[in-house]
């Protein structure tokens, strides 16, 4: 019987998700303005 309960806490839980991807998502947004910044700069000189 207490067996049946070990394996419960496997996984993720829906919050950690939802951080990991608006962590990923912060990362991407950056890295794509970043590129814009230096593309505008290499248009301006």
């Amino acid at each position: 019987m207490r067996t049946r309960f070990l394996f419960v806490d496997k996984g993720f839980t829906l919050i950690e998700l939802s951080i990991v991807i608006v962590i990923i998502g912060l990362i991407v947004a950056g890295v794509v303005g970043g590129q814009t910044l230096i593309y505008q700069s290499k248009v301006r000189s």
